[in-house]
């Protein structure tokens, strides 16, 4: 009998699918989109606490013009907000590639107490001053997560309950899932597929901009719409389709945790070292 697991008979090229291609929806992109990019990086890069080469990065990262194309018809004011959003998010992803379980903990509970007390939380730990504006002498890590507080506050102006709960409650999400793929990089654990599909959709940041849909059109969508099982398949193919298309365009920094995931499919390549190319 064959045995599938046989180096002679893995595969060593995986094939991943141009899903981008195969949109056929019409893309549209806010007419705001220049002033969005020029106003959400000089927010981001205020008080110099980036240098010049994080500053190009972000450049490149074009945020802004992600926004105006994932909310083209909502208000300027609306798609500030989420740009500011996504661009601390993206910072924060990065950060956290760094961070220990410790320092990802202490990152989370001041966001977390941040969004649910806004006006009242204190803290004496540096990171308390997310809730305020900029601070000379800060190091850059705390003063990029100062903003966090701010762009919320904002939100709030005009967001419904809804929305609010649903973004706090995925934000926290994200963390305890950026926490927990901190602790398998420290012990050098690979998960399986199940459960890397189920943290990758935690990890992506995708839930949070769900609920900033609701923001950005002033909607008031009842909660047993927003649990219903076909729309939380829909988020869940968006974020997937999300996921995969990220790993299509996968930088080389990242190419061995990319690695890491397709040899938990073949167990073998991980103990033989087999070399899998990926296009």
């Amino acid at each position: 009998m064959v045995d599938p697991t046989s180096p002679r008979y893995l595969p060593t090229r995986i094939i991943i699918p141009d899903l981008v291609s195969h949109c056929t929806f019409n893309l549209r992109k806010s007419r705001y989109h220049r002033m969005l990019s020029i106003e959400t990086k000089r927010w981001l890069f205020r008080g110099d606490s980036l240098d010049k080469g994080a500053q190009r990065a972000f450049h490149g990262l074009k945020a802004g013009q992600l926004t105006a194309m994932c909310y083209p018809k909502a208000g300027y004011p609306q798609m500030r907000v989420s740009s500011d959003f996504l661009n601390w998010l993206f910072h924060l992803d990065n950060l956290s590639d760094d961070m220990d379980n410790r320092s990802i903990t202490e990152v989370a509970n001041v966001v977390m107490n941040s969004l649910h007390h806004p006006y009242t939380f204190r803290s004496n730990a540096r990171l308390s001053r997310m809730t305020r504006e900029y601070v000379p002498g800060l190091p850059s890590v705390m003063l990029y997560l100062e903003h966090r507080a701010s762009f919320y506050k904002r939100m709030l102006q005009t967001a419904r309950s809804g929305a609010c709960q649903r973004f706090m409650e995925t934000l926290e999400l994200f963390f305890q899932a950026i926490n927990t793929q901190a602790t398998d990089r420290a012990h050098g654990f690979i998960p399986n597929l199940e459960s890397y599909i189920a943290l990758r959709r935690d990890t992506s940041g995708c839930k949070p901009c769900w609920a900033l849909i609701e923001y950005a059109y002033n909607l008031n969508i009842p909660d047993e719409v927003i649990d219903h099982p076909l729309i939380c398949s829909l988020g869940e193919a968006a974020n997937d389709l999300v996921t995969w298309s990220n790993v299509s365009h996968v930088s080389v920094c990242r190419l061995p945790c990319l690695i890491c995931v397709f040899r938990t499919y073949f167990p073998t390549m991980s103990s033989n070292r087999e070399a899998i190319h990926i296009t």
